[in-house]
């Protein structure tokens, strides 16, 4: 499965471990408004990376 905007919301299970293979010392989630975050685990100060879409936050994430 490749990671795309727009996906069904039943996927999101499914991006999630793709993002989290890819990242393993992130941490994922999506809000209630649809955005896409992840948070880099103990660094400080935090970092927080959002998105509107998986692809979009895997993108950020490679930059960065």
């Amino acid at each position: 499965m490749d990671i795309q905007g727009g996906a069904p919301p039943g996927a999101d299970n499914q991006l999630m471990n793709l993002l989290r293979s890819e990242f393993p010392r992130w941490h994922f989630w999506r809000g209630v408004n649809g955005i896409w975050y992840a948070s880099r685990m103990k660094t400080s100060p935090p970092v927080l990376r959002q998105a509107g879409d998986a692809a979009g936050l895997r993108d950020l994430l490679r930059r960065y």
